[in-house]
């Protein structure tokens, strides 16, 4: 994940940031990763309902994937479109988060 091209992001169940990968800088003009935020805080906030959705329909689903679009704010202030992947890993030990590939 530390040399992925996409932005990887992994969230916990109180949908606090845990990691992102490097990535984000390249993407997003982020300078630096944002453990401990909370992603609906850069998500549009007419989008975030899609963020509750997938949340709600994924939460009791181990190894369930959703695909979703929305628009997150960049480094300078504007707001890009990203694709993203997301994926309920709780079930692995190794994880116990969910898996957002952008």
């Amino acid at each position: 994940m530390e040399r992925s091209s996409d932005v990887v992001t992994i969230v916990d169940r109180d949908a606090t940031i845990l990691f992102q990968s490097p990535s984000v800088a390249r993407v997003l003009g982020w300078t630096q990763q944002h453990p401990g935020n909370q992603p609906l805080s850069a998500i549009h906030r007419s989008d975030q309902p899609v963020w509750r959705t997938i949340v709600e329909f994924l939460i009791d689903d181990s190894g369930g994937e959703m695909v979703a679009e929305w628009r997150v704010r960049h480094g300078d202030g504007s707001w890009r479109y990203l694709q993203s992947n997301v994926t309920n890993l709780f079930h692995e030990p190794s994880v116990l988060a969910w898996y957002s590939q952008s």
